[in-house]
């Protein structure tokens, strides 16, 4: 075998296996320790959400000047967000305070990803592709932008028509 055909199957060979990687995304939102109650359930929806999406979420609580005294606020209200989203994912790094900043690490849960896959195998199916469900909208976009232009086009023949 040549050096050339070894290494056009060795690049073959990485693409083949970058297809099969996913890189998993993190999203991240940051709460105070006096946090409304509206505000907090906010924030939990859009955590949901993204544990949905197959994303982990990294929730951060801010501290400043006398709340500093007052950890152990900022730590429960971790827990209760850690609670209401059990459903969708669970604790990967428990709370952990780094200097005026207290952090959680949460993952979508083993259900929430066999969904996924299921989502994305059901994708796979239908038309030969591995993309996710919110890359077809983005696909059906694109081909409506298309025909937006392609009607423009011929509106403007038939103008010069006229």
């Amino acid at each position: 075998m040549d050096y050339g055909k070894f290494r056009y199957q060795q690049r073959k060979a990485q693409r083949e296996s970058a297809k099969r990687t996913r890189t998993i995304e993190v999203k991240s939102l940051r709460v105070r320790p006096s946090t409304d109650e509206h505000d907090l359930n906010v924030r939990i929806r859009s955590a949901r959400k993204f544990l949905e999406k197959g994303k982990k979420v990294k929730f951060t609580v801010l501290f400043r000047g006398p709340e500093m005294r007052h950890t152990d606020i900022g730590r429960n209200v971790l827990k209760r967000i850690a609670e209401e989203c059990a459903d969708k994912g669970d604790v990967e790094q428990h709370p952990r305070q780094e200097g005026r900043q207290m952090h959680m690490l949460l993952t979508p849960n083993e259900e929430v990803l066999k969904e996924l896959a299921r989502q994305m195998s059901a994708a796979r199916q239908k038309d030969g592709t591995a993309r996710r469900p919110s890359e077809d909208k983005a696909k059906e976009d694109d081909q409506h932008n298309g025909q937006d232009e392609d009607q423009k086009g011929r509106r403007k023949a038939s103008e010069s028509d006229g």
